[in-house]
């Protein structure tokens, strides 16, 4: 299973035209393979759970030797040692360089913040590096610890794109907003959440000074967006109690619980007619899981037993709001709208790339270069 820290660094290195794989160990480890032209990297990926300089230190040495082990073999393959952690002040930058410095100069090696910033050192790599957000010193206001992703935040972004998308990928208010009162308004959101949540925006560069509320360096943004969104809620597997035509028993289903559920991923794809993957296992947005594994609360449908095929998953989605409020109907059944299902196959490793980039294509590209 892929960790999150490494499917957020694959969507960043892909951005910057690197060709990414992921890569599995005979002894269990894993890891990623990054080519570009002639320079090549066998990485190793680490994610610690606070930033801590000495627990951030001890994964990095860890990755470094994994790193070295990888490459050993491989023709032209250099190591390279990644570890992502929740946040990444200059501190803890200085403190990795210095131990780098005395005992792993020429190994390549990258930090990686949720926050946002990065810092590489290898050929090639540097650019990738971005300092741009830093977070403030401790016991200094809010907006420190503010996610400009949460779930509501992410909801209050869909509402600002909603006039640039078609009605039937994104279900929304579609006006533009003069001020944040307007916003909390339309989107049915505090006032004071809505006030954070813009002042964020303008502290990192994505509003306009206009005189309505306008989303701009929409690719930076994107990229954060797509990056922050790795983290899948629960899910469970199920199978139908009558067994039959699948799309017939999918439909039925969602019908019954048309207001506590929603169709997500490809299926939602094709529910707008940007379908691309097919024979994927439905999945299937619900408020809530059961908190025992029997499953009762659900008609018609059963939990799979171990070594049965299922029929479809039933997951909880990490940010309900944002899922179900940009939900839209297609023939009377709920779908994720379109840019929710971006972020969901983006990182989804059954051809979840190739559906993500027609979405792109089609949608995405056109919402960032909308930026005049």
């Amino acid at each position: 299973m892929k960790s999150a820290s490494e499917l957020a660094l694959a969507n960043l290195l892909t951005n910057f035209n690197w060709d990414v794989a992921y890569r599995d160990s005979v002894d269990n480890h894993s890891g990623l393979t990054l080519k570009r032209g002639p320079h090549y990297y066998i990485a190793a990926v680490k994610t610690a759970s606070e930033a801590r300089s000495d627990r951030v230190v001890a994964l990095l040495a860890q990755a470094i030797l994994e790193a070295q082990s990888y490459a050993k073999g491989e023709a032209d393959a250099k190591p390279l040692a990644l570890v992502g952690v929740n946040e990444l002040p200059d501190a803890l930058i200085r403190r990795v360089s210095d131990f780098t410095g005395h005992f792993a100069s020429d190994i390549a090696f990258g930090l990686f913040g949720a926050d946002g910033r990065r810092y590489f050192q290898g050929v090639e790599l540097a650019e990738l590096t971005s300092l741009e957000e830093r977070p403030l010193s401790r016991g200094v206001s809010a907006p420190q610890a503010f996610n400009l992703f949460s779930d509501l935040n992410q909801w209050m972004l869909k509402v600002l794109l909603a006039p640039e998308i078609p009605l039937g990928m994104l279900s929304a208010p579609r006006k533009e907003f003069g001020n944040g009162a307007d916003l909390a308004e339309a989107a049915q959101v505090s006032q004071m959440s809505v006030s954070r949540f813009l002042s964020v925006l303008r502290r990192d560069g994505f509003l306009s000074s206009s005189r309505t509320l306008r989303l701009v360096r929409r690719q930076a943004l994107f990229d954060r967006w797509k990056a922050s969104a790795v983290r899948v809620g629960p899910e469970q597997p199920f199978r139908y109690l009558i067994q039959g035509n699948d799309d017939g028993q999918l439909k039925k289903f969602m019908t019954r619980y048309r207001n506590e559920a929603c169709v997500g991923l490809f299926g939602a794809a094709d529910a707008f007619g940007l379908g691309h993957v097919s024979g994927v296992t439905p999945r299937v947005y619900v408020r809530k899981l059961s908190n025992s594994y029997d499953g009762q609360q659900w008609k018609g449908i059963r939990p799979a037993r171990e070594g049965e095929r299922p029929d479809l998953f039933l997951r909880q989605p990490t940010f309900p709001e944002s899922v179900f409020r940009g939900a839209v109907a297609s023939n009377g059944v709920p779908a994720t709208d379109a840019i929710q299902v971006w972020l969901d196959v983006s990182s989804h490793p059954a051809r979840g790339r190739e559906q993500a980039k027609l979405i792109e294509d089609t949608l995405i590209n056109r919402l960032i270069e909308n930026t005049t």
